[in-house]
């Protein structure tokens, strides 16, 4: 174990008695000490590295401690020089004993004694480089009029399209160099065309090609696997053309660009491109392979993926650093992209832009140290016959400033973010069931359900979390084109399945609520702390940007404008509704438009194998704190679903302090997801396919009291479960039952949706404004269970009826049940042709109680066998 941090020397004269670094050292209170009048215990298995500057001055806490025969890695070096020193020289000997040359930065170097070593700087000093023709080699044999040009700052490989070539490359410092990996493409009309563009439109005016639905790529040069599961061929039209092998460690710095060429785009396999995978890769493309060694991105230097990166070394010891000032772009796909007739309705409720997304083509070990930037490329279908209705921009994910999702300024220097690609061994298919189960997806190659990305946070104090920022984007609707800025404080956030987060001696504010979907993970260590805070309510902002050619049947929510606030809430989701069920059962309006996006379309049996065994959940051995400096004016801070607290007296300290301070802390969390809707000059509708209501639960105890939503005085000694199939919370000898079902501020049943973003449109004053109606306001009731399925309590209602008494869950939520039928009111968008947020009237379907396994392939509507969510249509 590496022994790190600030060396306190209590004793000076021994130190300068001694006159250099100790070759034994005293272990006290578990700390290394370079003196021995401490008085812990001796241990001579340790060895110091004393970093000096490029004058010979030792670098501030420049010393650290490794085993003997560990070690010495990059990430070791101090901080200040790890982005520009080439190499660092023993202080006695002259000796170079750290170096790119000699990949030192990926394989390190073995510690057998102390070191003292010097920085030697040949970078700073270097102006523009010139590359050696001769560090170019093509390896593959394959004759395809490939080309490799060097010259002062600049490299060009330039391919044809006949695919498998392979090019070596030893040169280890790109200094305002141009590197572009590109290769030659055809359009339909016989011309050059653009390798970076979507595939040529066709003559009916839709994206036309054959591509795979899915990550997966070709190699035709190396064996199948997971994430190339048709390498060895050809047979699929993502083929590699070029890939560049590193030779040895790679330092790109100073105004460098390197970049990876890839025909990127979205999946238009039929006349509704938007409803599929945006951005992913569709034809040809280019490739680096780390092959064991470190590519450094220094300050300046900029890496822009659309390709792929991999490393194909057996010991996996490849990785992507990027340094203070260096940047990585790589291509973010969008797997439930809505159609853009939905886009204004679904936004307009306060539905996310986007929930299922990932960059599957940056698939190495990846360090970004603080300053590091990492940036989305965002390429969005939005229909049309011409080239003017997509959007080809950025999404700003990881930097130094609060137009990025994760905001690093604040943070220590030597904090960093590692993200870590897997092959997630337990949900790779155990047994043939299984296997049928998630291998077998109509359409849908395996890659999709194994690939997972770890991002571990080391250090991060003052990490800030903060809504996407989403660029203006065109929406077309038949004659005019809708632009629309996303606020997305009016929306949750969401966590896909791919990520699990990790936070290690770090502390995160937030101010949106943010949704971990099912096979989504997070973890803090008991130095870490998340706080929820809240940004400034936003008052009088517009929901569009531009003029409206044509705007008589807009829906009144699109042409006003609208009040926001993000607050910030954890809410873990135990499992997703199968998208095409609503489709049969409440989707009205425009045919063409009621169909899910293909990631839940083609993917029912991927829901099912995460809803039963990865629901979403929270580790947390630190704390979990609230921000009472802020005014909450749209909404309460929430917690729900599984988060386990492994200190709870923190908790309890916490909620206690932050409602003396006036500041409410509701210890459940309620959320939607939106299903296809649409918005057209006659029959705008919006649908919702589920909702998810969760208390807070902790190692399996509900600590929510259902009377005032905080924590439980007897959590301690009462054990209250919460089931899964049932929805129901119970005692420890289901004496008692709780259930949970929607009220208004009145307290009274309340099955509308009209503003399930938690507030209304026009309310721009902040008192009115939290005092609204909040339409995913929900309470909980003592219950009792009936053999039907249905449970009884007593619910206010402001209708017909003083009270409502009969309820059944589905979908998330208990609803009121009449008759043999469920009322899904509250599914429901406006009424078509209205211009208004009007309302259908009661939408009811027949609920069917038998359980059907896992598996059956009767009806897709038994995709996990929830039987309190499976309808007959």
């Amino acid at each position: 174990m590496k022994k790190k941090g600030i060396i306190f020397t209590l004793s000076l004269s021994l130190s300068l008695l001694c006159g250099s670094a100790l070759s034994a050292y005293v272990i006290y209170n578990n700390n290394i000490q370079d003196n021995i009048e401490v008085g812990g215990t001796n241990d001579d298995s340790y060895h110091m590295v004393s970093f000096l500057d490029t004058n010979g001055n030792q670098i501030e806490n420049g010393k650290i401690y490794l085993k003997d025969g560990e070690y010495l890695n990059y990430e070791d070096i101090p901080a200040s020089y790890r982005s520009a020193i080439y190499e660092w020289q023993d202080n006695s000997s002259g000796q170079t004993i750290f170096s790119l040359d000699n990949s030192s930065f990926s394989k390190g170097f073995e510690v057998k004694e102390d070191l003292t070593l010097k920085a030697i700087d040949v970078v700073s000093d270097m102006g523009t480089t010139t590359p050696s023709g001769g560090n170019f080699k093509d390896t593959s044999g394959v004759s395809n009029g490939s080309t490799v040009t060097t010259g002062q700052g600049s490299v060009s490989i330039n391919q044809g399209t006949n695919t498998g070539s392979e090019i070596t490359m030893s040169e280890p410092i790109l200094k305002n160099v141009d590197f572009d990996i590109n290769f030659k493409t055809t359009t339909s009309s016989g011309g050059e065309g653009d390798q970076n563009i979507y595939q040529d439109l066709g003559s009916n005016g839709t994206t036309q090609h054959s591509s795979d639905k899915t990550i997966g790529l070709e190699d035709p040069n190396s064996e199948a696997s997971i994430y190339k599961p048709k390498a060895g061929s050809t047979a699929n039209s993502n083929p590699l053309v070029t890939r560049l092998v590193l030779q040895k460690d790679t330092l790109v710095i100073g105004q460098s660009w390197l970049g990876v060429g890839a025909r990127t785009g979205f999946y238009g396999g039929g006349a509704w491109s938007q409803f599929d995978y945006q951005g992913l890769i569709n034809g040809y493309y280019n490739e680096i392979d780390l092959n064991g060694h470190t590519l450094v991105i220094g300050s300046g230097a900029t890496l822009e993926l659309r390709g792929s990166i991999i490393d194909s070394s057996l010991e996996q010891t490849g990785q992507l650093i990027v340094e203070n000032g260096g940047i990585v772009k790589s291509t973010f796909v969008i797997e439930d992209h809505y159609h853009e007739t939905s886009i204004p309705i679904a936004y307009a409720y306060g539905d996310a832009p986007f929930k299922m997304y990932r960059m599957p083509y940056l698939n190495v070990k990846m360090r970004l140290n603080k300053g590091a930037s990492l940036i989305g490329y965002l390429r969005l279908d939005f229909g049309g016959d011409g080239n003017d209705n997509y959007a080809d921009s950025e999404l700003n994910l990881v930097g130094s400033d609060n137009t990025y999702i994760i905001n690093t300024s604040s943070c220590p220097n030597d904090s960093y973010i590692l993200r870590e690609p897997r092959w997630d061994d337990y949900w790779y298919p155990q047994t043939e069931s299984e296997e049928d189960l998630t291998n077998t997806e109509n359409e849908t190659i395996k890659s999709i359900v194994y690939q997972k990305f770890d991002y571990k946070f080391y250090n991060c104090d003052k990490l800030v979390v903060n809504s996407p920022t989403v660029p203006v984007l065109p929406y077309k609707a038949a004659i005019f084109t809708i632009k629309f800025q996303i606020y997305w404080e009016r929306a949750d956030f969401f966590i896909p399945p791919y990520f699990n987060i990790y936070l290690y001696n770090s502390n995160a504010t937030i101010s949106n609520n943010i949704v971990f979907l099912p096979g989504s993970y997070l973890y803090l260590d008991n130095s870490s702390s998340i706080t929820l805070s809240a940004t400034s309510f936003k008052s009088r902002v517009k929901l569009y940007d531009g003029s409206f050619a044509v705007n008589p049947f807009l829906p009144d929510a699109l042409k006003i404008e609208s009040s926001y606030q993000g607050v910030g809430g954890l809410m873990f989701i135990n499992e997703k509704a199968y998208w095409n069920d609503s489709l049969r059962g409440w989707v009205d309006g425009n045919n063409q438009d009621s169909q899910p996006a293909s990631i839940f379309n083609l993917t029912p049996r991927f829901w099912s194998y995460i809803n039963k065994n990865y629901p979403a959940k929270a580790d947390i051995y630190g704390e979990i704190k609230f921000d009472d400096k802020c005014e909450l004016v749209k909404e309460n801070y929430h917690l729900g679903g599984e988060i386990n607290i492994y200190d709870l007296s923190k908790l309890e300290n916490n909620v206690n302090t932050a409602n003396k301070n006036g500041i409410k802390v509701e210890l459940y969390n309620s959320v939607f997801l939106g299903a296809s809707c649409h918005f057209d000059t006659t029959t705008p509708y919006f649908n919702i396919d589920s909702f998810s209501v969760l208390p807070l639960i902790s190692s399996g105890n509900v600590l929510t009291d259902f009377n005032n939503l905080g924590l439980r005085e007897d959590y301690l000694s009462n054990i209250f479960t919460f089931n899964n199939e049932t929805g129901l919370i119970s005692n420890a000898d289901s004496t008692i039952f709780y259930a949970y079902t929607f009220v208004d501020n009145a307290g009274s049943y309340n099955n509308w949706n009209n503003y399930v973003n938690k507030g209304q449109y026009s309310d721009y004053d902040k008192n009115r404004y939290k005092t609204s109606n909040d339409d995913l306001s929900a309470r909980f009731y003592q219950a009792t269970p009936n053999t039907n399925g249905t449970v009884t309590m007593q619910v206010n209602n402001s209708g017909e009826d003083s009270f409502i008494n009969s309820f059944i869950y589905f979908r998330g939520a208990f609803f009121r049940f009449i008759n043999g039928k469920v009322d899904t009111f509250k599914f429901k968008g406006p009424n078509p042709g209205s211009g208004n947020l009007d309302f259908l009237d009661s939408y009811t379907v027949s609920v069917k109680y038998d359980d059907v396994s896992i598996g059956a392939t009767d009806n897709p509507l038994y995709y996990y066998g929830h039987k309190a969510w499976v309808v007959n249509i």
